[in-house]
């Protein structure tokens, strides 16, 4: 469900939604309907017995007359103390802890008294040895309980009043002075105070000098006013008139002001708010500027429970950045959309929808965006995915809808739509009520995959404008792999496959060459071509296992390797011959022939050139070492991993003319400890190279003795700490663990001893919650003689001070520049009812600072101070 109220209603929303004083009343006169209906009936057994002699047969028969019963339970009261029954001056009071009940009802007090001829009940606290009013009356109803100071009930008239009463209004609580209730069942409030703090006497209020309300109508209140710390603010309203409705709430949203370096003077998010009903909302609102800019902006949340969810935002803006006549000045028009749907994977386990659309223009994140993650993003990707399982069978079906978007150059890539149907595994030459161990024939897998792709390439300017049909491009490609696996020798694994691959194109190209322009022109012909293409492969690997055992005395037991090696073979026919008819000749302007695909400009490619028979191999590594343990007494020894995955593979074709090795690579990971890993990876070309750079024929070993050029090297660690956690549960959040002589004292005497105080505050422990990551990656490229390196370095943390402060940062490191890239900086503290926070970027493009105190409920989210200097300000903001 969703809950939105309207931002100028800040009072009474969450006042009016869940006022339940009505309940309220009517449990109080249950309660003490309960009490006089069980003494009125002991007054009465005594009356009857003292006039017995003078009733007549008629009154007889009256009396003797079934009435129907006032209560349809038992009730059940007791008192600690005692219970007293006054027939002459008509009362009942019970005395200490009193308390009755009824179903789920349940009034407690320390004293609650009765008048059967004036049908008055009164309940209330009384003094205890130092003074301070205990037993207070409080009415509980199931989970819901209400306190208060005193009550008086009239059952006659009907009306009530509470003194001090206290009750919990959704996210708030309602204090009132006096509260009146009248046989109208309205009620009158006096010295009322609504806030959202839980302690007993409030941080903070909204005091209500009078108030009036009438029952699922309306509520009238007399002046308001904010009270901070006891204070009062001067800020309040002379009177209020409020619908007291159930059900969602419309309203005015109030824009914000302030000036801004590129559109000058604004009024900004001001608007309309409609709750249409508890599944979606919907906020329209707009933005002026002073240069002569505008923007509209429509949002919406919706949500089903147990089904969907999602929300919607549109916006619209006409940007003019400075004046005319000025160098910078720009007018012109921009947009975003955005639209996140999520399924409950219980709705429809069979199948989903979802979708995560963010299509955005470039001139929108710079000018009109103040969200610095997408100030800083380059890349804008969406996507929408309908995928459907069917049950019973081997088929799935995936229907999706993807964009993305380069905000540097604008260019814009939809594709729209990608269609994939798959088929799982399926054993064709086993029985349905197959039992035991298959063999090699039954182990035949065969599986299916079906991909249909449209694709659309433009820059954002032309999105709207190009001819789609012209440019889109399309494809469709189907998959058959075949594969089974046997056992060899016991130890050896052999894995032979069968590949398959028809692609399907509704248009091919042709090159001819241009003897009066001296270029090679390529043309469209348009008409269905397919083309096909297959290869075989077999793979055989194994597991070798090695231990090295330390001596018993050593720090290091035992060194485990695990190795797996792996060999394959695959050949893959030459689809570049004329008999096949995939590709064609072109003769340049030097008189070389070139041979070209013509599916060279297809979205899922097409048959490969060139035969292949390569012998691909490689080797898998994990390494761990085994050490005694200092941590845990329980285990005696500990793993840790040297090489998580340390691998090396390459190929040797066969078939090719020359260099015949394909570049070895080689990757790893490191994890010693659980806060440090490192991966690392790059490729080793085994071939020389010219004095040119360009790569020969000839062994790298041979020129310098090295088994090959390092073309290209990435490594990537993180590093996280924390603070440990205390052995400590006192107020202190810091506190990590106890002093010795204080734990010592502890034990000896009890926390209670005045010693035991005096001797803890004179020990102030300065270990503090912390933590910190760092992240870093290096990218180290060298293809013939000259190389490049790039490196990124980001950290971040955060400082707990106490348990209500709180600091944290983030930034990272430019190696190009040796400066500091995108710093965030900030400062939170916990006031329990209330929280405030300060933000700061000190440099870059979006330098700015926000400093921020509110109230922490929803209910009254825009009780607040708000500051700030944004990167486009030139005044400061207050809200």
């Amino acid at each position: 469900m969703l809950h939105k109220n309207s931002t100028n209603i800040f009072i009474v929303p969450s006042l009016i939604n869940d006022f339940r004083l009505k309940r309220l009343f009517c449990y109080i006169i249950v309660g003490f309907c309960i009490i006089y209906s069980l003494q009125a009936r002991v007054y009465a057994q005594e009356k009857l017995n003292s006039n017995l002699s003078t009733v007549d047969s008629t009154a007889k028969d009256t009396l003797t007359q079934k009435s129907k019963p006032l209560i349809e339970d038992p009730v059940k009261s007791t008192a600690v103390d005692s219970i007293l029954y006054s027939l002459d001056n008509k009362k009942v009071f019970l005395y200490g802890d009193a308390k009755v009940n009824y179903q789920n009802l349940e009034l407690s007090a320390s004293r609650i008294e009765f008048n059967m001829e004036t049908k008055e009940a009164f309940a209330y606290g009384l003094p205890d040895s130092t003074g301070k009013i205990v037993g207070k009356p409080v009415f509980k109803e199931g989970s819901e309980s209400f306190n208060m100071d005193s009550i008086r009930y009239n059952f006659d008239s009907k009306k009530a009043k509470i003194y001090g009463v206290i009750s919990k209004q959704g996210e708030g609580f309602l204090h009132s002075e006096m509260t009146k209730k009248m046989p109208d069942n309205t009620v009158n409030v006096i010295g009322g105070k609504y806030t959202t703090c839980d302690a007993e006497h409030p941080h903070f209020y909204i005091a209500l000098t009078k108030a009036k309300i009438i029952p699922n109508k309306q509520i009238i209140t007399g002046p308001a006013y904010l009270v901070i710390e006891d204070v009062p603010m001067p800020i309040g309203i002379p009177f209020g008139f409020f619908p007291n409705r159930k059900g969602r709430h419309s309203g005015i949203l109030i824009p914000r002001y302030g000036e801004e370096n590129n559109r000058g003077f604004f009024l900004q998010q001001g608007g309309y708010y409609f709750g249409m009903s508890e599944f979606f909302d919907l906020a329209l609102t707009g933005s002026i500027y002073s240069f002569g800019g505008w923007d509209l902006n429509a949002r919406s949340a919706y949500k089903i429970r147990y089904k969907y969810s999602g929300s919607f935002d549109l916006s619209g803006v006409k940007l003019v950045v400075g004046s005319k006549g000025d160098s910078d000045y720009m007018s012109t028009g921009t947009y975003s959309i955005r639209w996140t749907h999520t399924q409950d994977a219980k709705f429809k386990p069979n199948s989903s929808f979802n979708a995560s659309v963010n299509f955005t223009t470039s001139k929108y994140n710079t000018y009109a965006s103040y969200n610095p993650s997408a100030y800083l993003n380059n890349t804008i990707s969406s996507s929408i995915a309908y995928q459907r399982v069917f049950v019973g069978t081997p088929f799935s079906l995936t229907v999706n809808a993807s964009h993305s978007q380069n905000t540097r150059d604008e260019s814009v890539t939809i594709s729209f739509p990608t269609v994939t149907f798959n088929m799982a595994s399926i054993y064709p030459f086993r029985s349905k009520n197959f039992a035991g161990k298959p063999n090699v024939f039954q182990k035949i897998g065969v599986s299916y995959s079906t991909n249909l792709q449209n694709q659309y390439t433009t820059k954002e300017e032309m999105l709207f404008k190009g001819n789609w049909e012209q440019n889109m491009k399309n494809g469709m490609v189907h998959r058959v792999p075949v594969s089974t696996s046997f056992s060899l020798l016991k130890y050896l694994t052999i894995t032979p496959s069968l590949s398959m691959a028809d692609y399907w194109y509704t248009e091919t190209i042709r090159k001819s060459y241009n003897e009066t322009s001296k270029l090679i022109e390529v043309d469209t012909v348009p008409g269905f071509k397919r083309g096909m293409e297959y290869s075989y492969s077999a793979g055989m690997s194994t597991k070798i296992y090695g231990t090295f055992m330390f001596a018993s005395k050593s720090k290091v037991q035992a060194i485990r390797h695990l190795m797996t090696p792996s060999v394959s073979f695959s050949y893959k026919p030459d689809f570049s011959t004329p008999g096949w008819g995939y590709y064609g000749q072109v003769q340049d302007s030097t008189g070389k022939i070139q041979t070209y695909s013509i599916f060279q400009n297809g979205i899922l490619g097409g048959p490969s050139a060139n035969r292949s028979g390569a012998i691909g191999f490689s080797l898998d590594n994990i390494l761990e070492m085994k050490i005694k343990s200092d941590k845990d007494s329980t285990q005696k020894t500990r793993k840790i991993k040297i090489f998580d995955n340390l691998r090396f593979s390459s190929s040797y074709n066969l078939l090719a003319d020359s260099m015949k090795l394909a570049p070895i690579n080689f990757s790893g990971r490191i994890s010693l400890t659980k806060e440090f890993a490192l991966n690392f990876g790059g490729l080793i070309n085994p071939y020389a190279l010219t004095e040119k750079g360009a790569v020969i024929d000839q062994w790298q070993y041979r020129k310098n003795r090295s088994l090959g050029r390092l073309t290209n090297f990435t490594t990537s660690f993180s590093l996280a700490f924390q603070s440990k956690t205390g052995k400590g549960s006192g107020q202190n959040q810091g506190q990590v663990g106890v002093p010795p002589v204080i734990e010592s004292f502890q034990q000896q005497y009890g926390e209670n001893n005045n010693q035991y105080g005096q001797l803890q505050s004179a020990y102030t422990d300065f270990d503090v919650p912390w933590n910190i990551s760092l992240n870093y990656n290096l990218n180290y490229s060298k293809p013939q003689f000259q190389s490049t390196i790039n490196q990124t370095v980001n950290f971040s943390g955060g400082l707990s001070l106490t348990p209500k402060w709180k600091l944290s940062f983030s930034s990272g490191w430019d190696f190009k520049t040796n400066q500091l890239t995108y710093t965030n900086m900030g400062i939170n503290r916990d006031l329990h009812c209330w929280e405030m926070s300060f933000n700061w970027i000190p440099m870059g493009p979006r330098q700015s600072y926000s400093f921020r105190i509110n109230v922490k409920s929803g209910m009254l989210r825009d009780l607040k101070y708000d500051k700030r200097k944004t990167w486009s300000d030139n005044i400061d903001q207050r809200f």
